[in-house]
This record gives structure tokens, C-alpha cells and sequence, in this order.
């Protein structure tokens, strides 16, 4: 359980740190925002694998919520490969 918790630390510490760096190159709020979001994702799905889809589902969620994508090119950009990859 302990490596639980360590793992979810690294993960949004690395998120909120990548998000900063980001801040600081000049992105706009919803470039860093979408950073965060897509780092956590990959991070949760590298740390966490077997709650990959969870966390893939998270972050498309969050992203939708806070309108920095809308549902019409989430529709277009997942493709099939995609989703079997995420499944498989």
C-alpha cells in the first residue's frame, strides 16, 4: 500500500511539474492545462497498468469538462487503434 501512495505522489508531482515548466515557457492556460492532464494520463497508465482505461477515461473527461476539447474531435482522433491498444 505504501508503493501505492508513492507512486500517486510521483505521478502529480511529475503532472504539476510538467504543467509549470509549461507556465513557464508561455503556454496559454489550456496548453498547460492539457499538458498536466495528458502527462498524468500517461504517467497513471505507466505506474498503474492495470487501471490504464481508468485513467484514460479520467483524463478525456477532464478535458472535456474544462472545455479544452470538445467532444467532436474527440470523436474523430479515436480511432480503432487506439482503443484496442488502450484495451489489449
Amino acid at each position: 500500500m505504501d508503493g501505492v501512495i508513492k507512486k500517486l505522489f510521483l505521478l502529480v508531482t511529475l503532472a504539476a511539474c510538467l504543467g509549470a515548466v509549461a507556465h513557464a515557457a508561455g503556454m496559454t492556460s489550456q496548453q498547460v492545462l492539457s499538458i498536466s492532464i495528458f502527462s498524468a494520463s500517461i504517467l497513471g497508465t505507466l505506474f498503474f497498468w492495470d487501471f490504464r482505461l481508468s485513467f484514460a477515461f479520467i483524463g478525456t473527461s477532464v478535458l472535456l469538462m474544462t472545455k479544452t476539447i470538445d467532444l467532436e474531435h474527440v470523436i474523430e482522433f479515436a480511432s480503432l487503434e487506439v482503443i484496442l491498444f488502450s484495451s489489449g
